[in-house]
């Protein structure tokens, strides 16, 4: 490495282009995976949001009833349906050269 004595000097304003990578910089298959990932995500939030929505009353109705014993079997049920949703480990591979 070679050794150069430099100077400080005040900061000086420059303009560069956007190199910022976008979707069209992407393979066609790279594109069609984050938008099938993203479909998917999209299912899972919805199913999630309708077993919360169904389920939040009835456990409400069984509690204010003292039904404690089937409220805590349905929230058994919510966790085991809820559990299934997790999203699928991708794994992408890089070669190096």
């Amino acid at each position: 490495m070679a050794v150069r004595h430099t100077y400080w000097t005040v900061w000086k304003s420059v303009t560069t282009f956007d190199i910022r990578l976008g979707a069209l910089d992407l393979a066609d298959e790279v594109n069609a995976a984050i938008t099938d990932a993203q479909a998917r995500a999209d299912v899972a939030f919805d199913r999630h949001d309708t077993a919360l929505d169904s389920l939040e009353g009835e456990i409400v109705q069984r509690v204010t009833t003292k039904d404690l014993g089937s409220a805590e079997a349905r929230i058994g049920s919510a966790e085991l349906l809820l559990g299934s949703m997790d999203a699928p480990q991708i794994a992408y591979t890089v070669a190096v050269t």
